[in-house]
């Protein structure tokens, strides 16, 4: 008995060793882990990290009566309650302007529509001529953070780009050329907003103004000259700096106390890899490794950034480490699985619209060749438009076609399809092309 008794007492001194030596273990990693934490927070406070909500404020002060927000918000309050004889029929009109000729009904629709809305549209262009723009937000909501002005923008630059393709087409250019321009500023506008969607937003506001000016190129040198001024001054380059601090921020907000982590990603029970997203929940220790991470990868990405003049090189590279984290059955894994902003959609998005700019400068070459010569040139270095294609810095494309010609680029899938476009395509593969004369 007092053998057995002996043996047992061993056994529980053991045991306790054990667990002394695992909790001086957990305390000597957890000490360890949060000075690896405080090393970090330090060392992204030095490259701009958003640590806070406030941290997102514009840090350049601008009066009330200088901030174009206001002024957007009162346009979109007004065309939200103008009451319009068909709404749908104009919207419809609208939409199909820059895709088809429209018949006599819808011309009347859209005229109806456009003039029923003027008064908006009038608003949103005063907004345009403003300094500055910063839609107020409670950044510290995280990710519920909504965005109803977003949307809004497309409508008025929808209108605002029609009102200047009719203006245009009525010989008055000088007066399309100032709505494009407010168009073009609209978009600056809401670059500027720190948010990744708004990005994307200001890509598609450009976008409808290089539909107009593609619907305006002609033979004609007064609306020549107008097409390459507008074109001149889309953006050559954005300020992304703002979007990566959100996209920070967010990501650091997603791994705080107190945050129903599951109820955010919407996980159901039979969903996969819930215990990982609890043990994130509940675990402090897990919940701060993931901040390390999220603190390393961000802080590496802000640095770079301001360091690399190729940010198309350094979104690539951010996305490449997203993927590879995300890959990782754990909690950080999933974290950055399922809210880290996938950046290569947003390069692609910006070489889209790279590449409508250098389209448009290089036909508008192409057609003063044309009316000076009397011929078309043979070659894009022929008509001095050696435009770079931006997806790989190749030469764009260029290629003479029955009555006109057409320019272009390559692509998202970096493969030379022809000149096809995804119109005649009917689906990938296909390249980014300006056709002239557009086709039917």
């Amino acid at each position: 008995m007092k053998h057995k008794s002996r043996k047992g007492q061993r056994l529980l001194a053991s045991a306790a060793g054990l667990i002394v030596l695992a909790l001086v273990a957990v305390f000597v990693f957890s000490g360890m882990q949060d000075r690896a934490l405080t090393d970090r927070i330090a060392a992204a406070k030095k490259v701009g990290f958003p640590l806070t909500g406030q941290d997102l404020v514009p840090s350049i002060s601008f009066q009330p009566h200088e901030n174009a927000a206001l002024v957007y918000e009162r346009a979109i309050s007004t065309l939200r309650t103008t009451v319009f004889t068909d709404r749908s029929a104009g919207e419809l009109a609208l939409y199909e302007l820059f895709r088809r000729e429209l018949t006599s009904k819808e011309h009347a629709d859209l005229s109806t529509y456009l003039a029923e809305a003027s008064p908006a549209v009038a608003e949103f262009k005063s907004a345009t001529a403003m300094p500055y723009c910063y839609f107020e937000k409670d950044w510290d909501k995280g990710a519920s953070v909504t965005f109803p002005e977003y949307s809004r923008a497309k409508d008025f630059v929808r209108a605002l780009t029609a009102v200047a393709l009719l203006k245009a087409q009525e010989g008055k250019l000088g007066e399309a050329e100032v709505d494009l321009l407010c168009a073009l500023r609209a978009a600056a506008h809401f670059q500027d907003q720190p948010t990744f969607i708004a990005t994307l937003v200001s890509i598609a506001l450009e976008r409808m103004v290089s539909s107009a000016l593609e619907h305006l190129l002609s033979e004609d040198e007064a609306a020549l000259a107008m097409v390459e001024r507008v074109a001149q001054s889309m953006s050559d380059q954005w300020d992304l700096s703002p979007v990566l601090r959100t996209e920070a921020f967010f990501m650091f907000w997603l791994t705080r106390d107190g945050l129903d982590l599951r109820r955010e990603i919407g996980l159901k029970p039979a969903d996969g890899f819930e215990p990982a997203v609890d043990l994130l929940q509940k675990s402090a220790f897990v919940r701060r490794s993931v901040r390390i991470a999220v603190l390393d990868a961000y802080t590496h990405l802000l640095r770079d950034y301001k360091l690399n003049d190729d940010e198309r090189a350094v979104l690539e590279d951010f996305d490449n480490l997203i993927t590879s984290i995300s890959h990782t059955k754990t909690p950080t894994g999933i974290v950055f699985q399922t809210f880290g902003t996938q950046f290569r959609g947003l390069a692609e998005s910006l070489d889209r619209a790279r590449s409508r700019k250098a389209h448009l400068l290089a036909a508008v070459r192409v057609l003063e060749h044309r009316t000076k010569t009397a011929t078309w040139p043979m070659t894009l270095s022929e008509a001095g438009a050696e435009f770079k294609d931006p997806y790989n810095g190749s030469p764009l494309r260029f290629r003479l076609d029955g009555a006109g010609f057409r320019v272009w680029s390559v692509g998202e899938d970096g493969h030379d399809d022809g000149g096809l476009t995804q119109q005649e395509a009917k689906g990938p593969p296909f390249d980014e092309v300006l056709v002239y004369p557009h086709l039917p």
